[in-house]
């Protein structure tokens, strides 16, 4: 699996040592094309990463690219109880108390029924506005 570094600070810390590619490749054991391609891209096997920072006296870490550069966001945990899923919960409800008859038997699975509905008609509005496709 590659991996984002940072390929500016690989060629710097080459540089600083007065180091060429096929010098830093007989050092690390890798390629040249390896080098150019960890150098020009950015990406590089975790054993690659491992061999770099091992010759230039660095940590994995101090290579890696910091999270902010790689716009990895985690994701938002599902919160089921988000203001919108509660209003639209109440107005499930109300809805359902304004179209059946006042029987608790019948409103409450009407109201899960409206619920549900609505829930997986925004899901798929804001798929569709998000992707631009049906």
């Amino acid at each position: 699996m590659d991996m984002k570094i940072d390929g500016n600070r690989v060629r710097r810390e080459r540089e600083q040592r007065a180091w060429t590619q096929e010098h830093l490749a007989g050092a690390t054991g890798l390629s040249l094309r390896t080098i150019q391609r960890i150098e020009t891209t950015g990406t590089a096997s975790f054993d690659s990463l491992n061999s770099l920072a091992a010759v230039f006296s660095l940590s994995v870490a101090d290579l890696r690219l910091p999270e902010a550069a790689l716009n990895v966001q985690p994701p938002a945990p599902a919160n089921w109880l988000a203001g919108r899923r509660i209003l639209s919960m109440v107005g499930a409800l109300i809805v359902a108390a304004i179209i059946t008859p006042p029987s608790v038997v019948l409103q409450i699975p009407a109201a899960v029924v409206l619920w549900l509905g609505l829930e997986l008609g925004m899901r798929a509005w804001r798929r569709t506005r998000r992707t631009g496709s049906i």
